[in-house]
């Protein structure tokens, strides 16, 4: 099974985490006249940032960024080796390889 297909078994179609508590929601007038207490409540939990009733981004702690850079980083990681072995089995040397990509037609 694909790392999209068991993430996106946990997740509902506004972001949150199934089995999870509500993501702290905040709006944009806010984060601008209390961004401090924006950026404090950012290092316990991820906020959603709305406008007009529409989330516009997320926040998160340095922490949980960089933990989702190597998760992220991790998955393509995984996919790129399966990708080579698939090639591989399937009969992709780096020959073959080369001239395809030489190949400008």
């Amino acid at each position: 099974m694909s790392w999209f297909k068991i993430i996106s078994a946990f997740l509902t179609q506004d972001g949150s985490v199934r089995g999870l508590k509500t993501m702290q929601t905040i709006s944009l007038n806010d984060t601008q006249t209390n961004f401090g207490v924006f950026l404090d409540l950012a290092q316990h939990e991820p906020v959603r940032v709305m406008r007009n009733n529409r989330v516009i981004g997320f926040v998160v702690s340095a922490d949980d960024y960089e933990a989702m850079r190597e998760f992220y980083a991790q998955r393509l990681q995984h996919q790129l080796d399966e990708t080579a072995e698939a090639a591989s089995r399937a009969g992709l040397t780096p020959e073959i390889l080369d001239t395809l990509l030489a190949d400008e037609s």
